[in-house]
């Protein structure tokens, strides 16, 4: 690419953190989301997922019933893996 091109996205990424907060954060599950909502899922559809997950969730007493234990395990693990 042209190193004034790289020049202008460089400047341009810098304004935006800037304008935007400048926003740091030392959680992997915060990098996670802002990843995802960034580069493959919309925010509205992260959103509904959050709220069903609260839905089926009893507070006082959490426990999830899912009825494919195989991606249940892949998804702890994956937790393991953000939490490491």
């Amino acid at each position: 690419m042209d190193k004034k091109i790289e020049e202008k996205i460089e400047d341009f990424n810098k304004k935006l953190r800037t304008n935007s907060g400048n926003i740091t954060s030392e959680d992997p599950l915060v990098c996670f989301l802002y990843l995802l909502m960034r580069d493959h899922l919309s925010v509205g559809t992260v959103t509904t997922i959050i709220n069903q997950s609260h839905d089926e969730n009893d507070k006082e007493n959490p426990k999830f019933i899912f009825t494919n234990g195989h991606l249940a395990n892949y998804a702890k693990f994956l937790v393991e893996e953000l939490n490491e």
